[in-house]
């Protein structure tokens, strides 16, 4: 129905805005390498729309929401 095509179309332009701030960082601090957390369900529209330099620098992608994860356990998740 229209509230879930429009729900749709919400998490598309959230998840390019994301994509979008991930290319800008990758490009602007040139990194040797990066380390991604996305939530499982947005994870592949995620790695559809980033650009292919930024998918040749995630080192490591876990495929979970870290939002709340205390900061000091954040690190761990990529060990």
């Amino acid at each position: 129905d229209d509230a879930d095509k429009l729900l749709l179309e919400q998490k598309k332009k959230i998840v390019k805005k994301i994509v979008k701030e991930i290319n800008d960082v990758a490009k602007s601090k040139e990194p040797k390498q990066l380390l991604l957390a996305f939530n499982k369900e947005l994870s592949d529209e995620l790695m559809d729309y980033l650009d292919t330099k930024t998918k040749d620098l995630l080192k490591k992608v876990i495929y979970k929401d870290l939002v709340n994860t205390d900061k000091d356990k954040i690190l761990s998740y990529f060990a």
